[in-house]
């Protein structure tokens, strides 16, 4: 058993069997993610997490609806991570359901994110645990992703004549009030990129709706992920500014040559200069430079579908005792 102080010991480990584990969002489960999920918006939660020659298995112990006391992944809130690291899911499965049966008095129910229907993951949750136990689909998750083989100009040629047409509309515009983008200096404190972020979150429509990550758990989240991304050489992030003041920003996390993005906001009052569109190319065009391969644009939204031709999908999946 390890807490979530010797898991974040164990964090490169961790990583590289994330890695090596198939058909999971490997971002939201590694240690980037999923650490600074359990440690910032389930402080109160157990850990249920173990090592072995297989890989690792990593949940947390709560309460949860209807009085049941249940194991959850690391990442609950977004259902997002996968609870799983390694290569094998037929032995991390078994070896969940030996860590069960040994806390049986203390978990009543098992429930797991980050599994897509169709794998080698809900094959073997079947196997081990039904008909013993009631197994329930919930709640989907859909990311969309972008492929950026052949670097910007392969990126526009899947894209629509009317999106390539309202890009070039919006990047003219953008130059003709000044638009500037800019990436922080190599040797700037993490906590002072933070910082500068927040102060722009704070003028947008989602700060000003109180809908921000500018405070609350979620801004301790956000400050610990790019803490540990800056730490790892992880971090891509980008500035707008508009006559000399920050009124903009886009970040994300490049890991084995995949950029996957987490943030994107801007000033409330600038909606015309189409801002979060241009930082988003703006990024393109960097990653692009660096030859990563694809741009995961996280959890399904309409704007979304315009930017990405490809989905991953997974699934809530409750496992749970009859009676």
């Amino acid at each position: 058993w390890l807490t979530l102080a010797e898991l974040d010991e164990d964090a490169a480990e961790f990583d590289a069997q994330v890695w090596t584990t198939a058909e999971i969002d490997r971002f939201c489960t590694s240690s980037n993610w999923s650490l600074p999920a359990a440690r910032n918006v389930m402080p109160h939660a157990r850990p249920f997490i173990t090592r072995s020659k297989h890989g690792y298995v990593t949940m947390m112990c709560m309460p949860v609806a209807g009085g049941l006391r249940a194991a959850v992944p690391l990442e609950i809130g977004w259902g997002l991570a996968a609870p799983f690291a390694g290569p094998n899911p037929a032995l991390l499965v078994q070896t969940l359901a030996q860590m069960w049966s040994r806390k049986h008095e203390e978990i009543d129910a098992l429930i797991l994110s980050g599994i897509p229907l169709r794998s080698q993951w809900m094959s073997q949750i079947m196997l081990e645990f039904h008909p013993r136990y009631r197994i329930g689909v919930g709640d989907n998750c859909v990311r969309r992703i972008a492929s950026l083989e052949g670097g910007v100009d392969g990126f526009l040629s899947r894209r629509s004549g009317r999106f390539r047409r309202n890009l070039r509309r919006a990047i003219r515009r953008g130059e003709t009030v000044g638009l500037t983008y800019s990436a922080p200096d190599a040797q700037a404190d993490s906590q002072d990129i933070f910082e500068r972020i927040v102060r722009i979150e704070s003028k947008s429509w989602k700060g000003q709706s109180g809908e921000g990550f500018d405070s609350g758990p979620g801004s301790e989240f956000y400050r610990d992920i790019i803490g540990r991304l800056a730490g790892r050489a992880g971090l891509r992030i980008l500035f707008a500014q508009k006559e000399g003041e920050d009124i903009g920003f886009v970040f994300g996390a490049v890991t084995q040559g995949q950029y996957r993005g987490l943030q994107i906001s801007f000033a409330r009052g600038l909606e015309h200069l189409e801002v979060g569109n241009l930082l988003q190319w703006e990024m393109i065009n960097h990653l692009a430079n660096e030859e990563v391969i694809s741009y995961d644009l996280g959890t399904d939204m309409p704007y979304k579908q315009r930017w990405a031709e490809q989905s991953f999908e997974t699934h809530m999946v409750a496992v749970m005792p009859h009676h």
